[in-house]
């Protein structure tokens, strides 16, 4: 029964975060910059083929999901202290699926000849890595915070001489 707790932080997480999908999706829908098409027999083309609109679109989406994984990563470390590693897990999920919920709505804006859509399907990635990211930062620097192996000494009183032989982790003098 003790697995319920951790798979429930994990599901919230990953619905949070794919809920979170469609308003990072109709963002980067209203921000992207738009390509122009001309529909000609054979399909659209380009109107301009020197344009870069087309690589703009993939920096967007990277900025909107990279800024909801900063957000995320704050915020799933913010309320999940008591299970990490089910959070931790619903960010990568979660923010694997919020990045593909996004790309599915933002290209259903404005489909006008052609919808918009990412050239660099790597841009996926930048809402769980940047979200696993900050979320171990803030982990580790509470984590390296809290020992006394980061304290001059090892957390010993810098006036009380050193013995010979100081305690390991284990409880037993090591040399």
């Amino acid at each position: 029964m003790g697995w319920i707790r951790p798979v429930r932080a994990f599901a919230v997480t990953l619905a949070v975060l794919a809920l979170s999908g469609v308003a990072a999706g109709l963002l980067w829908g209203v921000v992207a910059p738009r390509v122009s098409y001309v529909v000609t027999a054979s399909g659209p083309r380009l109107a301009d083929p020197t344009t870069q609109d087309i690589i703009a679109g993939d920096g967007w989406f990277a900025v909107v999901t990279g800024a909801a994984g900063l957000v995320s990563g704050v915020v799933g470390y913010l309320l999940g202290r008591g299970r990490p590693v089910a959070v931790l897990l619903g960010l990568a999920a979660g923010g694997l699926l919020g990045a593909f919920v996004a790309f599915q709505v933002g290209g259903m804006i404005d489909a006008e000849p052609v919808a918009l859509t990412l050239r660099a399907t790597g841009v996926l990635f930048a809402w769980p890595l940047i979200a696993v990211a900050v979320f171990g930062l803030i982990e580790g620097s509470y984590a390296y915070r809290d020992t006394p192996w980061r304290r001059p000494y090892a957390g010993l009183d810098p006036q009380t001489p050193l013995p010979d032989r100081l305690p390991g982790r284990d409880g037993r003098a090591t040399p």
